[in-house]
C-alpha cells in the first residue's frame, strides 16, 4: 500500500500520539476531552491499540473516586523506516514509535558498477534493521519537491541512482510487506514536530523546509492543511517582485529566485563556489569562518528568506513556525536575521504572539518524519499489525 494522506488525520493515529506524548497514564474521558471525540468512540479506539499491544490499560481505582480506564503507552519492540532522497544519495533513519532514531545511514548514490540501487538501498535498510532487532512496521519516502497524488501521477523532484520516487517506494513494499507513506520534505519536517511539541497540537503551526525548494507544511490544531488538491505549501512560489525574472513555476520574482540552495550552483551565487561544487554543509563552514563573500551573499539570502516568512505570518498568523532543512545549517544567522527582518515588516500583534525556532538536529528530522509518517499509516490500518508479528 502506497499513502500520500498525511495519517495525522486519523483518530487511532492521533489518541496514541496523545498517550505518547503524556509518558504516563491518561485517562479515557481526558483523552476524549483532548482530542474532540465521544468517549465511547476513545474508549474503542485505545482497547484496539492495547490488543495490538501499542497500548496498556490500567482500571479505574473507584477508591480515587476515577470512572474512566487510564491508558498508558506499551513498549512494543517495533520501528519504522524514513528514507529521505537527497541531491548525493539518500539518508535513511530508523525510529522507534516515539520518534526516537534507532539507526542512521547515509546513502552516496551507486557507481554504475555498485549494481542497482534499489538492491543497495534494501541491503542497508536489511542491515539497519538488524542492528535495532525490531519488527518493520512501515516505510516513509520523502523528498524536497513537492508530491502530488493526481490520477495516478506522481510528481517527486529527487530520484536515487536514476529510479523515481514511486518505483522505489512500491519496491520496498514489496520487499517488506508494509505500508509506505509518500510525502515531500515540510510535510515530513512538519510529522516530526507534531509528534514532538505539543505546541502544533493547537493553533496554527508552521514547518518551513529551506533548501533548494522552499516548502511549508501548516497545521491548524494538529491537521495538516493540504488544499484543495494536496498541493498546498509552495510557499518558494509567493512573489517577491513582479518586475524580477519569469521562474519556471510563469510566476515573476518567486522567493526561491532569491533565497535557494540553487543559487549556489548558478553565475548568481557563482562567488561562494569558485567553479566547486559544494554543499550547504561547506558554505556554513565558510560563513562561520568569517569569508568575506560567503558572509555577504548568505546574509542577503538570510534576509530574503525572512521576507518569505513576512507573506506567511501576514497571511496565517501562526504562532509557531519552525525553520529547518540546509539553511537551517546556518543556525543563529537565520534565526537573528529572521527575526529582525519579522519584527520590522508584521504587525507588532502576529509578532508578539510567534514563536521562532531553527530546527538543526544531529539528525535527519526529515526522515524521521517520514518514518513517524509511516507509523501512523500502519495505526491507521483497518487490522492493526501485531508487533513481532
Amino acid at each position: 500500500m502506497l499513502s500520500t494522506v498525511l495519517p495525522v488525520l486519523l483518530d487511532r493515529a492521533r489518541l496514541y500520539r496523545a498517550v505518547q506524548c503524556a509518558g504516563g497514564p491518561v485517562p479515557c474521558d481526558r483523552l476524549a476531552e483532548q482530542l474532540a471525540l465521544p468517549a465511547s468512540h476513545a474508549r474503542k479506539l485505545a482497547r484496539e491499540l492495547c490488543r495490538a499491544g501499542f497500548l496498556r490499560e490500567l482500571p479505574a481505582r473507584k477508591a480515587a473516586g476515577a470512572r474512566h480506564p487510564a491508558f498508558a503507552p506499551a513498549e512494543p519492540a517495533v520501528c519504522t523506516l524514513g528514507v529521505r532522497l537527497l541531491e548525493d544519495g539518500v539518508s535513511l533513519v530508523l525510529c522507534a514509535p516515539d520518534g526516537a532514531p534507532l539507526a542512521q545511514r547515509l546513502l552516496p548514490h551507486p557507481a554504475p558498477e555498485e549494481g542497482a540501487a534499489s538492491v543497495r538501498l534494501l541491503d542497508a535498510a536489511e542491515a539497519l534493521l538488524a542492528q535495532a532487532d525490531r519488527a518493520l512496521l512501515g516505510v516513509g519516502l520523502t523528498c524536497e519537491g513537492p508530491v502530488v497524488l493526481e490520477d495516478g501521477l506522481l510528481r517527486p523532484c529527487r530520484q536515487y541512482g536514476g529510479l523515481p520516487l514511486e518505483p522505489l517506494a512500491q519496491e520496498l513494499a514489496d520487499a517488506f510487506g508494509v505500508p509506505v507513506f509518500l510525502g515531500n520534505d515540510a510535510q515530513c519536517g512538519g510529522l516530526f514536530c507534531l509528534h514532538r511539541d505539543a505546541a502544533f497540537e493547537s493553533g496554527i503551526s508552521c514547518y518551513v523546509a529551506a533548501g533548494r525548494s522552499i516548502l511549508c507544511a501548516t497545521f491548524v490544531d494538529g491537521r495538516y492543511l493540504a488544499g484543495n488538491s494536496a498541493a498546498a505549501g509552495l510557499l518558494g512560489h509567493t512573489s517577491l517582485s513582479f518586475r524580477d525574472e519569469r521562474c519556471y513555476c510563469g510566476n515573476r520574482g518567486c522567493l526561491e529566485g532569491f533565497a535557494s540552495t540553487s543559487l549556489l550552483e548558478s553565475s548568481r551565487g557563482g562567488l561562494l563556489l569558485g567553479g566547486l561544487r559544494r554543499s550547504m554543509r561547506d558554505v556554513a563552514a565558510d560563513y562561520r569562518a568569517g569569508e568575506p563573500d560567503t558572509v555577504k551573499e548568505i546574509d542577503n539570502m538570510a534576509g530574503f528568506l525572512a521576507m518569505g516568512l513576512v507573506n506567511l505570518v501576514n497571511l496565517l498568523n501562526p504562532g509557531h513556525i519552525v525553520l529547518g532543512g540546509e539553511f537551517a545549517r546556518l543556525g543563529d544567522v537565520m534565526k537573528t536575521a529572521s527575526h529582525a527582518v519579522l519584527k520590522q515588516r508584521v504587525l507588532p500583534e502576529a509578532f508578539d504572539t510567534l514563536h521562532l525556532e531553527v530546527l538543526a538536529p544531529p539528525f535527519d528530522e526529515m526522515a524521521a518524519g517520514a518514518a513517524l509518517g509511516a507509523f501512523d499509516l500502519a495505526l491507521a490500518q483497518k487490522k492493526l499489525a501485531q508487533p513481532g508479528a
